[in-house]
């Protein structure tokens, strides 16, 4: 795919009824977290009019390996959901690697840390990579996935539809980027090249 194709897909995606349904990665190394987390997540989308397709991953590479493929079969998602200490990658190194790939992703990091000295550590180290969110795992997650996560999710991709152009050519005028409106998705596809 050329930077103008995949630039084409982004907005077909933005502008048809595709985007009436989310995709959402949600990566956690819990085998018990990512099947509540997942359900908890359908279920939040229904309850706001979305249908929701969850992509679930094992620990951070598995999640980044997954991002990258969705990015290059031009499937992106529209958001990311992860837990912050895991093995392999932890939800910094997500959370910089998919900010790199695609700046506006949003991403919401998990953690079991609440207040104390070792939760203001991570919580500096956690928004030196700006991630959406940093939120502690509730003991109840259903309010907190619905009300911070998926209204968050969805009111970014309804700006995205409102406020794209459509364009044939990316904005840099360079065909290895995907660039648009500032908030809007941003791909560096030469990156993402087999």
């Amino acid at each position: 795919m050329t930077g103008t194709e995949v630039i084409s897909r982004l907005e077909s995606i933005l502008r048809s009824d595709d985007a009436t349904k989310l995709r959402i990665l949600l990566v956690d190394d819990d085998p018990d977290i990512r099947r509540s987390y997942s359900k908890t997540i359908k279920r939040a989308g229904k309850e706001l009019g979305v249908l929701i397709d969850v992509i679930t991953a094992e620990d951070g590479q598995d999640g980044m390996n997954k991002y990258i493929a969705m990015l290059r079969e031009g499937r992106p998602v529209s958001g990311v959901v992860t837990d912050l200490n895991m093995p392999k990658l932890s939800g910094i190194d997500v959370t910089r690697e998919v900010k790199m790939l695609s700046p506006n992703t949003p991403v919401y990091v998990l953690t079991a840390f609440e207040d104390g000295p070792e939760y203001e550590r991570l919580s500096t180290q956690v928004n030196e990579v700006k991630p959406n969110k940093l939120i502690t795992k509730p003991k109840e997650p259903y309010p907190v996935i619905r009300d911070e996560i998926i209204k968050d999710i969805i009111s970014l991709r309804d700006y995205l539809r409102r406020e794209t152009p459509p364009t044939t050519e990316p904005l840099s005028g360079s065909t290895s980027a995907v660039e648009t409106k500032p908030y809007s998705l941003r791909v560096f596809y030469g990156d993402l090249k087999g």
